[in-house]
């Protein structure tokens, strides 16, 4: 079995979040968003020695989200967020169904970690740099338990503008095996030059289902994942919904490790999705 050193530099989140303590030796971390399951030792290597025996990775630019098939994935701003009240603190997102969609739980926490009033959360869809197209407003947050996510309800009928995205049933999700591409799209801060701010642009990133996690819970991909890309949908590749992607160890580009972790939509996580829908 090949052998691999200490995670550095781990993290998992959204633009980069002050709700993380980062450490540099060790394959755990205090998160005070949601303790990753990805993050314990033997989920970690067990990836990592998965990773080294799958297909490559690659990230495109999308400059047409609705001709992609991603017109429901958005740009989440939180104006009440880590980076204090008022401020952009940002993630991504996806639409569910007319009223309704989704992104991390800490997306849309405060610098306390408490979630943040509805009135200070807003998507943007179809967002390419100065671009965008339609702007929707939240009515209510609600935390899905037992995950890193949030259902959020809007005060427009989303699905009169854009074409929600369909969950990928449970035996599809469970019968992923090492190595199936997955998709996901996502307001990720990349740039093939190394580390960038520019998080206003549509990323496709193609990667590899590796495992879930031993708390059934979680799913870890070989993925180009970046700061700005958590709440981005895991997909199949005809863009059913898998999960959400939550955490990586490459979030600014400079580690090389391209591995990231989120949760899958299967179980009682599923359940309070469909049964929360609006």
């Amino acid at each position: 079995m090949k052998k691999f050193g200490k995670i550095s530099g781990v993290l998992g989140a959204m633009a980069l979040s002050a709700s993380f303590l980062i450490p540099t030796h060790q394959a755990d971390a205090a998160v005070k968003a949601y303790p990753y399951n990805g993050l314990n030792n033997n989920n970690y290597y067990n990836a990592m020695n998965i990773k080294s025996n799958v297909g490559g990775v690659s990230i495109k630019h999308i400059t047409n989200p609705e001709n992609s098939g991603y017109s429901a994935v958005g740009r989440v701003s939180n104006y009440d967020g880590w980076k204090g009240h008022g401020k952009d603190s940002m993630g991504t997102g996806f639409i569910i169904d007319g009223h309704t969609y989704i992104t991390n739980l800490h997306v849309v926490q405060d610098s306390k970690g408490k979630i943040a009033r509805p009135q200070d959360v807003k998507m943007v869809t179809e967002r390419n740099g100065s671009s965008r197209k339609y702007v929707f407003n939240a009515t209510k947050i609600k935390r899905v338990p037992n995950a890193d996510a949030v259902i959020i309800h809007t005060r427009q009928n989303m699905d009169r503008y854009v074409k929600p995205m369909k969950l990928a049933n449970e035996r599809e999700i469970n019968g992923l095996k090492a190595g199936d591409p997955i998709k996901a799209p996502g307001y990720d801060k990349y740039s093939k030059y190394g580390p960038t701010e520019d998080n206003t642009k549509l990323w496709e990133s193609n990667g590899r289902y590796l495992m879930t996690t031993s708390n059934g819970r979680e799913i870890m991909n070989k993925q180009i994942f970046r700061s700005g890309g958590s709440g981005s949908p895991i997909l199949t590749k005809d863009n059913k919904v898998i999960g959400i992607s939550a955490y990586g160890w490459n979030l600014n580009g400079t580690t090389h490790n391209e591995l990231a972790g989120g949760f899958k939509f299967t179980g009682d996580t599923r359940q309070f999705i469909l049964n929360n829908m609006k």
